[in-house]
């Protein structure tokens, strides 16, 4: 079983528009993003898309405010895919990273339970891969779907420009 401590809570600031600038349109409460092939995807555990550009994702990985932060982290580039995935709680605003299947088996396992309103990653993530390891396949298939093309990378900038001063 995979423990809390497979994920790292990042020290960056999350942007309230940070899931939409970079595509994801999806109600999950964990959505996760990373480099696929060389291009930018995110993922929810149902819904996986892979094919933007990716100007939002180097936007925010390259910003002053951040790069510091992920520095270190394999999330991926045009020749190498990423081993590490960054995993964003909607909810609580938090970053966390960590090895691309733990962050896969904590996105599949948030669909285990209907009532995630008080999902805190920290304390869940165990009780959640148990879940998925008590009913292996029951989260159903993830489907791969094009996301939608629109994003918002300059509002992205000027938010965490505003975030140095």
């Amino acid at each position: 079983m995979i423990s809390a401590e497979c994920l790292d809570r990042l020290d960056a600031p999350v942007p309230p528009m940070l899931e939409r600038a970079l595509g994801y349109r999806g109600d999950a409460l964990l959505v996760a993003f990373f480099r696929d092939e060389g291009q930018f995807a995110y993922s929810d555990g149902r819904i996986t898309f892979c094919g933007t550009d990716g100007q939002g994702w180097q936007t925010f990985l390259r910003h002053p405010v951040v790069a510091a932060t992920v520095q270190g982290y394999r999330l991926g580039s045009a020749r190498e895919p990423a081993r590490d995935w960054l995993l964003l709680d909607r909810e609580q605003r938090s970053l966390y990273a960590g090895d691309h299947q733990d962050v896969e088996d904590i996105l599949l396992a948030q669909w285990l339970d209907t009532s995630l309103a008080d999902l805190d990653v920290a304390r869940t993530v165990e009780t959640l891969l148990q879940d998925l390891a008590d009913s292996e396949g029951a989260a159903g298939p993830t489907e791969r779907r094009p996301g939608p093309a629109e994003g918002s990378a300059g509002a992205l900038r000027s938010w965490l420009d505003r975030q140095l001063q």
